[in-house]
């Protein structure tokens, strides 16, 4: 299942724009202003309703037209194609039936339209599927479609410390089970019994514990120890962090982190089995890379569309300004976004054919 095309009308400097994507990597290139974030924005209407929150839009960003008028709404649509049958079952009230060379398929449709600003001037929203309107986007649609968002100038540092939202406490949870979760908090309470032993632990223990008695008397006194934070797995997954070469994430240069978070990223998406499509949405991939790592970063990019046995399909959108990227992309993967005197256009080379002129 992948994103294979997406409508919008009325969002930002975009008046009317139909985007089409393939499996895999797509690269969108173009100046500055040409509403490259907006398309990123566009996805995340649908596909960062998760731990993000739904995107939240206000009335300056409908699309004002040359004339200065405003529109009265935004609305997207999306279309999934390459449905497996439990896909179809999941999204069945979104489906509509669409003919290929190949015979009858069904694509899943689903919109979203942000109108009817309060007092604040926050747009109201509205998720539907398939044909009607009538027929609501479900939570668990929602939860099947899963999105990570890589902003730009981002901290890629800040996404690798110790917290319970991490992506790298995501990853450990996806790849223990309940018996290998309990052996992570045996060996730590072990670890935890022979730290209270040790001198410094134990007489800082007792000081404090003397204090607290003299302070509340031995009737309202507690019972307290100098330890490890309590040992469930969860907590233990959320003090992880990342080490490169027996230094710090936050001493390693901010190229190489931005490398480091991506891979994190994509392993818990790849392993997010519950979820019927996964995306990776980056803004500027290039950011702090040398050119020579933009290249060995694309060509890792490009192979996410055929993943390991096991492995969920990841289908990632990149922005990007710089040539050296965009040169070195496929050029199937490439979609142009650019200006026109009436609106913002978009070109995509791989649906362009040539045909064979004949000899005279």
């Amino acid at each position: 299942m992948y994103l294979s095309k997406l409508v919008i009308k009325g969002f930002r400097r975009l008046e009317h724009l139909e985007m089409r994507f393939r499996e895999g990597l797509n690269v969108l290139v173009g100046p500055n202003n040409a509403g490259k974030t907006a398309i990123v924005d566009a996805l995340r209407v649908l596909l960062s309703t998760g731990e993000e929150g739904a995107l939240r839009l206000s009335e300056y960003d409908l699309h004002v037209s040359k004339g200065g008028v405003r529109s009265a709404e935004a609305s997207f649509e999306y279309v999934f194609r390459g449905l497996s049958a439990d896909e179809e079952a999941d999204f069945l009230t979104a489906l509509r039936p669409v003919a290929t060379a190949t015979g009858l398929e069904y694509e899943a449709h689903l919109s979203v339209r942000y109108a009817s600003a309060d007092l604040g001037g926050r747009l109201k929203i509205k998720r539907w599927c398939g044909s009607h309107e009538e027929n609501a986007v479900t939570t668990e649609m929602l939860e099947d479609l899963r999105a990570v968002y890589l902003q730009p100038l981002r901290d890629p540092a800040q996404g690798l410390r110790p917290s319970r939202g991490s992506q790298l406490s995501r990853l450990v949870h996806r790849l223990s089970d309940s018996a290998s979760q309990k052996d992570v908090v045996e060996a730590l309470s072990k670890l935890d019994d022979e730290l209270q032993k040790t001198k410094p632990i134990a007489d800082t223990a007792e000081a404090v514990s003397k204090r607290h008695v003299e302070m509340l008397g031995t009737v309202l006194s507690q019972k307290l120890a100098v330890s490890l934070s309590p040992s469930d797995f969860q907590r233990v997954a959320a003090r992880l962090s990342l080490a490169v070469e027996n230094f710090e994430i936050e001493q390693n240069g901010l190229g190489f982190n931005n490398l480091i978070y991506m891979a994190v990223v994509l392993s818990e998406l790849s392993l997010s089995k519950e979820a019927a499509y996964c995306a990776l949405i980056v803004e500027e991939p290039e950011a702090h890379l040398h050119p020579q790592l933009q290249a060995v970063l694309l060509d890792y990019l490009n192979s996410v569309e055929k993943p390991a046995v096991g492995d969920k399909p990841v289908q990632v959108f990149v922005t990007s300004h710089s040539p050296n990227f965009a040169s070195l992309a496929d050029i199937d993967a490439i979609g142009c976004v650019y200006h026109t005197p009436e609106a913002t256009a978009a070109f995509f080379p791989r649906e362009v054919t040539f045909e064979k002129r004949k000899k005279e």
